[in-house]
């Protein structure tokens, strides 16, 4: 783990429908990713969406405007979603300085769209491959976005991920350790919690 950062107004975070988007240029790791996501968050007993199956492939195949995004959002609320997870892949941290790394990682975009319109650029890049032998940075935010809150940054983590030998190896290793450091932090629902709630 390189950050994790959790909004100090907040104790617990408990969405009941989320938006799960995966911001990379592989769209097999994307899929992967949000479906293994998606099935862990049913566990949860939230309910949950890839972003794969309400963007279309034009809205990601070109860049999207503050308002289109902002549009997004009304959308989402329309539809009762409380929550946007957002995990990106950041870059290739053996092409990065390190200011730049620094200061991606130290940043924080208080607001969804914010972060999905300064990020969006990552669909077209080719992503993650498992012939690279770089580091990524991987970062996960989650934004509430309930109607009459204040929509913001929940919590943040970033980690650095060196093995990109087995992609979907890495991917559920990645998804394992992202729910373990949401629970203890408190911004997901617990598997165990939900568990006893269903007997």
């Amino acid at each position: 783990m390189v950050e994790n950062w959790k909004s100090p107004d907040v104790v617990l975070f408990g969405p009941e429908k989320v938006l799960l988007v995966g911001m990379t240029g592989n769209e097999e790791v994307r899929t992967h990713f949000e479906t293994a996501l998606l099935r862990e968050f049913f566990l949860r007993g939230t309910e949950a969406m890839r972003s794969l199956d309400l963007f279309d492939v034009e809205f990601i195949n070109s860049e999207r405007s503050e308002e289109e995004i902002a549009a997004v959002e009304r959308l989402l609320l329309s539809r009762d979603f409380d929550a946007v997870l957002l995990t990106k892949i950041t870059g290739y941290e053996n092409q990065m300085s390190p200011q730049i790394k620094r200061r991606e990682v130290e940043r924080k975009y208080d607001r969804f769209r914010d972060n999905y319109g300064e990020h969006q650029y990552l669909y077209y890049q080719s992503g993650p491959s498992e012939a690279d032998a770089g580091q990524y940075m991987i970062e996960t935010a989650i934004y509430c976005i309930r109607t009459g809150k204040t929509q913001q940054l929940i919590w943040k983590e970033t980690v650095r991920v060196t093995d990109t030998k087995d992609l979907e190896r890495v991917v559920e290793q990645y998804i394992s350790q992202l729910l373990r450091a949401m629970e203890q932090q408190q911004v997901i629902k617990n598997l165990i919690e939900n568990e006893n709630t269903d007997l």
